[in-house]
């Protein structure tokens, strides 16, 4: 016969789970209290005595487990509520990446094109006799070109970068005095809907008497200031008088004959683009064509962002930047002068990176009273002279 004095082992199974914990088998327990045969009183005390012992600790046992079922739930809600309060952040970090990502997968898809394909760079100190020529050639075919040693001193590009930064950083009270009656963005570009994130200063009709004077007493510009815009706003002009002269040679009308005559409207822009990280991927100019005859731009060597339509293809070409380099851009009147030979190149610029991105742009435009034709050299039989008025 068994002796059941002996104390009686709790084979009680590990669980983590309440259901597991409900089906708790205790061995020893059913057999106990199962027994078929008249135990002596003692002995009956004994057994149910362990019992009890046996069911108190089962109940610790669920007991336990129930609380580890709850603390598992507060602490899930606790990670969830965090995890929420930190959504905003995430998804304005994630939304930058993104966009980030989506233009360098872009830049990489066109990477091939854009190896193969650049605009023209054009050494203005090149003594062939052939330079005329290319610069017709970079107007006909690209109508967007890179000038290096043009004669403007680095140094003073790197201080009128500078100066426009200053001034663009002005308050929106002061910028907005930059004001001219006429229309069509002669004074201060305040971001709008088309462009959102780019804003522009400008001095119009650079050359007539007391214009750089006017614009610096709009805004009050310091005496270092002014003589830094003074200094560059004649450099670019020289450069453009030059340019005009290349262009007359190089499509056989003499070289020693002035195109951008006293009467000429020349406008020179400051311009900011206000990038930040929800910027990335987007456009800061929308694709347009210049509306004068030319553009010389001191584009950011720093922030690329431009982008020109090849006009063969349609494919955009990424202008990238050459320090101490300028863009020349061909525009509508152009188009219109050479009776269709230069391309108007379509262009826009781009955000690449979220960083505040300037450039300085000298637009020669128009004759300011008189009609712009095409030479009569420029004419033949099979071609209609174009017309452009100036307003």
């Amino acid at each position: 016969m068994q002796d059941f004095s002996s104390p009686i082992p709790l084979n009680v199974r590990k669980i983590s789970l309440r259901r597991e914990s409900e089906a708790f088998v205790i061995p020893g327990m059913v057999h106990l209290l199962g027994r078929r045969e008249n135990p002596n009183p003692h002995s009956t005390i004994v057994e149910f005595g362990v019992a009890a012992r046996i069911i108190f600790v089962s109940i610790i046992v669920i007991q336990a487990a129930n609380s580890t079922i709850k603390a598992n739930a507060v602490h899930a809600q606790m990670t969830q509520t965090k995890f929420y309060n930190s959504k905003t952040k995430f998804k304005r970090d994630y939304h930058s990446l993104l966009q980030q990502k989506k233009i360098r997968k872009k830049r990489n898809r066109g990477s091939l094109y854009m190896a193969m394909k650049s605009v023209p760079v054009i050494d203005m100190q090149d003594l062939s006799i052939n330079l005329p020529e290319k610069i017709v050639k970079a107007c006909e075919e690209w109508g967007c070109f890179r000038l290096v040693n043009h004669g403007v001193p680095i140094e003073l590009m790197s201080e009128m970068k500078a100066v426009t930064r200053t001034l663009m950083d002005l308050p929106m009270e002061i910028k907005q005095k930059n004001y001219h009656p006429e229309p069509a963005g002669k004074g201060y570009t305040p971001p709008n809907m088309a462009s959102p994130y780019f804003e522009g200063l400008s001095l119009y009709d650079l050359t007539s008497p007391g214009a750089v004077h006017g614009f610096c007493s709009q805004i009050d510009v310091s005496p270092y200031q002014r003589e830094v815009l003074n200094k560059y706003a004649f450099a670019v002009y020289d450069l453009a008088q030059l340019l005009g002269s290349k262009l007359m040679e190089g499509l056989g009308l003499g070289g020693t004959d002035q195109l951008f005559k006293d009467d000429w409207a020349f406008q020179l822009k400051m311009n900011k683009y206000n990038y930040g990280p929800e910027t990335v991927g987007l456009t800061g100019a929308v694709m347009h064509s210049d509306p004068g005859f030319l553009t010389i731009l001191q584009d950011d060597e720093i922030v690329n962002g431009l982008e020109a339509v090849d006009k063969i293809t349609g494919e955009l070409v990424s202008v990238d930047p050459i320090p101490g380099s300028l863009v020349v851009n061909v525009g509508d009147v152009a188009t219109v002068w050479s009776n269709g030979r230069f391309c108007n190149v379509k262009h826009r610029v781009q955000c690449y990176e979220p960083t505040i991105r300037i450039s300085i742009a000298l637009f020669v435009l128009a004759p300011k009273y008189e009609k712009v034709e095409a030479p009569p050299q420029l004419v033949d039989s099979t071609t209609l002279a174009a017309t452009f008025l100036s307003t």
